[in-house]
């Protein structure tokens, strides 16, 4: 017991002592401010901006290639440039979810979904040949880093591809490509800016045996000189009661009413196409009479434009309807 007295003397004298300097001073339990450190701010990190490669060049025309980069949420770019001026003749990237205006339609379905297309219409399409496709797609949307195409889509842009050249390579689409949707481009492409060029007449001629309605529509919209008229009105009545989208045959309608010279026949048509199945062709079938000034007497065409109307009751509507400056046949 008087060894622990002594020992807890002996500590408390130990602490008395080495609280003597302190002696008199205030105690304070606000913190000491911090120092501030003198010297350059922290330099950021940029990351890495993505490069342009080069992957193909004729002539004065090069193809560059920018990759995406995740970090920085850019897309992979294609262009198609003339240099020394760094002409942009076509650009190509992904498309997202906006639709920007000068966005080009090139008729080959995946092409359109994918990729947003950018350049001269006429240029474009002439160079986007089967090959040319591919490669877009697979540089923009599968990450292959080559392909064979690439040269002739260069080509393509070179200044010293002639208009002739152009024409040609819009011509051979219009006709053998493997998409009627680019065919179809191409095809009213040439119609637009060179209509009266022998070679696309003869184009617009042996479009009217196309596999696809749609080119057979604009081949009757717009026919070639010489055209038999007789002729014309059978492919339009094929497409305006062929099993095609309603939207084509109601279009089949109205270019055959305009272009029918025979009122009493058109009369009959029309009449016939109030029985269709499809609500849009009676409708556009009714306008066209109506616009004409044929009205029933009766209510015969009423009935007869019906969605039950009987072959028998549209046969006789025909009868029916009459216009005051025309001779019923």
């Amino acid at each position: 017991m008087e060894l622990l007295i002594v020992f807890l003397a002996g500590l408390g004298l130990a602490a008395f002592e080495m609280l003597r300097p302190y002696r008199g001073q205030t105690i304070s339990l606000e913190p000491k401010p911090v120092p501030v450190r003198r010297g350059l701010p922290p330099v950021p990190v940029v990351p890495p901006q993505p490069t342009w490669l080069e992957l193909s060049r004729v002539d004065d025309a090069v193809v560059r290639l920018r990759r995406g980069a995740f970090f920085t949420g850019a897309p992979p770019h294609l262009v198609v440039v003339r240099e020394p001026a760094e002409q942009r003749l076509l650009e190509a990237k992904p498309r997202g979810w906006e639709k920007r205006p000068r966005d080009l339609e090139t008729g080959d379905p995946e092409l359109d979904r994918l990729l947003l297309v950018v350049g001269d219409p006429m240029q474009v399409a002439a160079a986007l040949d089967p090959a040319a496709r591919k490669c877009l797609l697979e540089l923009l949307t599968w990450n292959n880093d080559r392909c064979p195409g690439l040269a002739g889509l260069a080509q393509s842009f070179s200044s010293r591809r002639t208009p002739d050249e152009q024409r040609a390579a819009l011509l051979h689409n219009a006709r053998h490509d493997p998409l009627p949707g680019v065919r179809l481009r191409n095809m009213e492409l040439l119609l637009e800016h060179l209509a009266f060029d022998p070679a696309v007449i003869e184009l617009a001629r042996q479009a009217q045996r196309d596999s696809d309605p749609r080119i057979r529509l604009l081949s009757a919209t717009h026919p070639p000189p010489g055209t038999d008229a007789a002729t014309l009105q059978m492919l339009l009545l094929e497409l305006a009661r062929g099993s095609y989208a309603p939207g084509l045959r109601v279009q089949a309608i109205q270019v055959l009413a305009g272009r029918s010279a025979d009122n009493s026949k058109l009369r009959r048509q029309l009449i016939g196409l109030l029985q269709d199945e499809n609500e849009q062709v009676r409708s556009a079938a009714l306008q066209q009479l109506t616009a004409r000034g044929w009205q029933p007497e009766s209510g015969a065409l009423a009935l007869a434009a019906d969605q039950g109307g009987e072959l028998g009751l549209v046969e006789g509507a025909a009868a029916a309807v009459t216009r005051p400056d025309d001779e019923v046949p």
